[in-house]
C-alpha cells in the first residue's frame, strides 16, 4: 500500500550517479620527465648543429665563449632558451590546474554529495523491493589516496616556477 501512495515518487526517482573520477592526463609522465636542463640540452643541440653546418666545430664555442654573445645567433638561442622555458612553465601550470581540477576539493565535495544522494536512493529503494548486497566502496579511504597522490604531483607540476 506504502508504494502506492508513493506511486510518483518512485517513478521520478532518478537512477544511482555513477562515481566517475576524472584522469589525469596520458602525457603527464613525459611532461614530468621534462626539465630545465632537457630545454637547456636543445638549445645546446641546435648550436652544435649550426656549428656543424657551418664546419666551426674546432674553435666555433671557444669563438663563442669569447665575445660572440652579442651576435645575432647566440641572442637567437637566448630567445629560443627563454621560449623553450616559458613553454614549460606554461604545459606545467595547465598540468597543475588539471590536478587540481582531477583530485581537488571541488572534486571530493562532488564524490561526497554523490556518493551521500547514492546512499539515500539505495535507502529509498529498500523500503520499496529487496536489494542485496549494496556496498559502497570506503570514499573517504580513497580520497585520503587521493590527496596523497596529489601531495606527490602537485610540487612536481610547480618545480620550475
Amino acid at each position: 500500500m506504502a508504494a502506492l501512495t508513493q506511486a510518483d515518487d518512485i517513478r521520478t526517482r532518478p537512477e544511482l550517479s555513477p562515481l566517475a573520477v576524472p584522469a589525469i592526463p596520458d602525457t603527464m609522465a613525459d611532461l614530468l620527465y621534462k626539465s630545465i636542463e632537457g630545454v637547456s640540452a636543445d638549445a645546446e643541440a641546435r648550436l652544435a648543429a649550426h656549428l656543424e653546418r657551418h664546419r666551426m666545430q674546432t674553435n666555433g664555442e671557444r669563438w663563442l665563449a669569447e665575445g660572440a654573445a652579442d651576435l645575432p645567433l647566440v641572442r637567437s638561442y637566448q630567445a629560443h632558451f627563454s621560449e623553450a622555458y616559458a613553454a614549460l612553465q606554461n604545459e606545467l601550470s595547465a598540468l597543475r590546474d588539471t590536478v587540481e581540477r582531477v583530485s581537488g576539493p571541488t572534486l571530493q565535495g562532488q564524490l561526497r554529495t554523490l556518493t551521500a544522494q547514492n546512499a539515500a536512493s539505495v535507502e529509498f529503494w529498500r523500503a520499496h523491493c529487496e536489494i542485496n548486497g549494496a556496498q559502497f566502496p570506503d570514499l573517504e579511504a580513497a580520497l585520503r589516496d587521493l590527496d596523497h597522490a596529489r601531495g606527490l604531483l602537485f610540487p612536481a607540476t610547480g618545480r620550475f616556477g
